[in-house]
Parts: C-alpha cells; structure tokens; sequence
C-alpha cells in the first residue's frame, strides 16, 4: 500500500478529488488519515432514517404493511399484481417495466387502490 502514499500520487488524488467536488459529486466513502478509501460515511439500511427520521420511517413501515396485508380478491390479475409488487417496495418504473405498463398506468392502479383502501 506504500504507492498510495507518496507524494506524487497523494498531489494527484487531492487534484481529482477537489475537481470531482467543484463539480458537485457527492463522494459515499471518506478518506481520513490512516483509513482506506473504502470506509462508507454511511451503510445503505441506515440511509432512510438519517434522511428523513425516525417517525417517517415508522410511518412508511406501517404503510407497507398495510399495503401487503390488503386483500385482492375480485381484483384483476394486473391490478393486483402491480400492487403485490408496490406493497413490497418495488418503484413503478420497474413495476412498469415488469408488467409490460407505462409508469403512468401503474401510478393511476396504486393511486386507485390508495383511494379506496388505505384512508
């Protein structure tokens, strides 16, 4: 690991690293004196609590589970499948893309289903 420390390397890295943030890349890994670069600011589950907070998190929790407890009966196979794939965190456009649908058709089926069973 000595080649990541001579001065050569050290001035170029510091130049592409001040270039990437003059340019508003946003860098998940830190670099501090005696770490590797690849030690993350901040692990991928605990993304969604530091962004939005605790009671957002509980609230998008029991969202999800009333979404997948919701039954489907009388449904059509389409509907039902685009919410079974919603109710399990899947974006519309991959829902989309899965279902053979535009992302619009997918949104006005979840927004349906909002309507009239989560209140």
């Amino acid at each position: 690991m000595k080649q990541y420390r001579n001065k050569e390397f050290l001035k170029l890295r510091d130049e592409w690293y001040r270039k990437l943030k003059n340019d508003g890349f946003k860098d998940i890994e830190k670099a501090s004196a005696g770490f590797p670069t690849t030690v993350l600011e901040q692990y991928h589950s605990c993304y969604f609590v530091s962004r939005y907070g605790q009671q957002e998190f509980e609230e998008t929790i029991a969202y999800y589970d009333a979404a997948s407890a919701l039954s489907l009966k009388g449904e059509s196979f389409l509907n039902a499948k685009i919410w079974r794939l919603h109710s399990q965190g899947v974006d519309q456009p991959t829902i989309g893309k899965q279902v053979k649908r535009s992302t619009a058709r997918v949104n006005q089926v979840i927004q349906s289903f909002r309507k009239r069973f989560l209140k």
